[in-house]
């Protein structure tokens, strides 16, 4: 687990964390504290998706595999709804 705090955020309670999984292939979870107006406290959780891992080769190859299967199920079902057009 990587622990910095942001150059530009608020003082002193604004900390990011950030994880990285590589079972998730990018997926960043940051959780920042930090001291609102009135001196309320807040926590919030984001998640985000890095691009940079669609470089490796191995999870490129299962994106398309993947999307040629989702392709090919939505082409089958298209003629299948002609035949039956067709037929009916």
């Amino acid at each position: 687990m990587m622990t910095f705090s942001l150059a530009n955020a608020s003082p002193p309670l604004d900390v990011l964390y950030r994880t990285i999984s590589e079972h998730h292939y990018g997926l960043y979870k940051m959780v920042s504290i930090q001291e609102g107006f009135n001196g309320i406290v807040e926590l919030r959780t984001q998640y985000l998706v890095a691009l940079a891992p669609l470089a490796n080769t191995r999870l490129r190859r299962w994106v398309s595999v993947r999307l040629l299967q989702v392709m090919g199920i939505c082409l089958t079902i298209t003629l299948v709804g002609v035949l039956l057009s067709w037929v009916l």
